[in-house]
């Protein structure tokens, strides 16, 4: 392909200069006209063309002309003519029409512009039916002649444009890619960073658009699942949750609250389910869905809202998120029947200061002998009497100022064998109620401790005179 362009260095368009440059020589041709007899006329005017050849050139001069030619190899020029394949595109638009699959098809090659054939003048043209990513069907090559028909079928519940572009960038590279077009219906497609990784390319990309709004149209039915918020972090055998978003189009007047079930699954199996509800006449409606991961690994789940029987389109009444699901967060478990300063500094840390521990805080409410519970753990301890089950889900226990009358011998021997069977961690808190105050000596929770109790004395026990002695500190 060859390019010639002509500029001027002192900055004025070609157009204005070269008006500026005929009014000069058009006065300077008035200069000259004078009544002379024919003889002489003749003269006058070669003489007269020669300085105005002479006094033009010096002009164009002026204005420092830059002439630029460019020959660019239209072997090395590629454009990548990408083809929506969701099955969006196989809607018509109007009633014995054709789908805007098929109006892709023509604008490519057929009646609606020959898209393909124009840029392949000056460009070596590829391509492709995209969708969701998984696969770029060539449509262009003579290879693929045959197999034109599948690639520009609409098939895939939707596209995925962002991870389309890089799936052509990786079978077909990105060199010499002068620009990218895509055909779409703009329809269901998946959020992505498609501009910013288009523009990575380092060629401009442009979109023709197929199909018409049918949105519009007021008898028109569509549920969507508008937004999906979870953690991209999660740990196994912890409780996580997912807020959804749900939209629909339009609402009838008069309609009562209307509620859709939706459903959260992975690998084929549902893990959970709920039902969001639209309020009379409302147009967004929210549910929160809780799980929890059973096993590490990357995970992809998928929210799915069920369809409304008069739906056209249900390609977006799905969205997928992936996520991260570590080991299990260390596990902690806090016992405490007094609220002190301690209480409150351990507490904020367990809840807010570190995102990879999980815990279960089981405090005594006031002098009752009821305990509250807080946890983020599934299955783990509920109340002072504990299983050993339950006390497995953990990996260290905080043993706070617990009067040792809420504490029965089998959920000590639970914790004797925590420590000396499991090795797990144990941490024990002096206070009024705790350690030989608290009369656990000769219990299994001395046997884990590193320094010996020794036992109250029995009240009421005499053992003669008793002389008050002042201590080193009271001197």
């Amino acid at each position: 392909m060859k390019d010639l362009q002509l500029s001027f260095a002192t900055g004025w368009s070609p157009g204005a200069a070269i008006a500026v440059i005929a009014l000069l020589l058009l006065v300077t041709l008035a200069s000259y006209w004078r009544p002379y007899s024919v003889g002489r006329q003749r003269a006058v005017a070669a003489l007269a063309a020669i300085r105005l050849l002479a006094i033009g050139l010096l002009l164009a001069m002026a204005f420092e002309p830059v002439v630029r030619y460019a020959r660019i190899n239209k072997g090395a020029s590629r454009v990548l003519l990408l083809v929506d394949g969701s099955s969006s595109m196989t809607v018509s638009d109007s009633v014995g029409g054709r789908s805007r699959s098929d109006a892709a098809r023509a604008v490519v090659t057929g009646d609606l512009g020959a898209v393909a054939p124009r840029l392949a003048a000056d460009f070596t043209v590829e391509g492709y039916g995209v969708h969701d990513g998984a696969e770029a069907r060539d449509f262009l090559s003579a290879e693929a002649a045959g197999a034109r028909s599948s690639a520009f079928a609409a098939e895939a519940p939707r596209t995925d444009l962002a991870t389309a572009v890089r799936a052509v960038a990786r079978r077909a590279g990105t060199e010499g890619v002068r620009a990218v077009v895509l055909v779409t219906d703009g329809a269901e497609n998946r959020p992505g960073s498609l501009p910013a990784y288009a523009e990575s390319l380092g060629a401009p990309f442009y979109v023709v658009g197929v199909g018409s709004d049918i949105r519009n149209n007021p008898r028109f039915v569509d549920l969507a699942v508008a937004d999906v918020k979870a953690n991209s972090v999660a740990y196994a055998g912890i409780r996580e949750r997912v807020r959804v978003t749900l939209t629909r189009s339009s609402a009838q007047p008069g309609e009562p609250a209307t509620p859709v079930a939706v459903t959260l699954t992975t690998g084929g199996r549902s893990v959970a389910a709920g039902s969001a509800e639209f309020p009379p006449g409302g147009l967004r409606a929210e549910v929160t869905l809780e799980y929890v991961p059973d096993a590490a690994g990357r995970r992809d789940y998928e929210v799915t809202v069920e369809p409304d029987p008069r739906e056209t389109l249900t390609q977006n009444n799905r969205e997928v998120f992936t996520q991260e699901v570590r080991a299990s967060k260390f596990a902690v478990l806090y016992l405490e029947g007094r609220l002190g300063f301690e209480f409150s500094r351990l507490q904020k840390y367990l809840k807010h200061e570190d995102e990879d521990l999980a815990y279960t805080l089981l405090v005594r409410k006031g002098k009752t002998p009821l305990f509250e519970l807080q946890t983020t753990i599934e299955g783990g301890v509920t109340g002072v009497a504990f299983t050993w089950e339950q006390l497995l889900k953990y990996d260290a226990v905080i043993f706070g100022d617990v009067d040792p009358a809420f504490m029965g011998p089998e959920q000590l021997g639970h914790l004797d064998r925590f420590v000396s069977d499991k090795g797990r961690g144990l941490l024990v808190l002096g206070a009024a109620r705790a350690l030989q105050e608290g009369g656990y000596a000769e219990t299994p929770l001395e046997a884990m401790l590193p320094v010996r109790l020794a036992a109250p004395p029995a009240a009421g026990a005499a053992g003669g005179e008793f002389v008050p002695r002042v201590t080193r500190e009271g001197e």
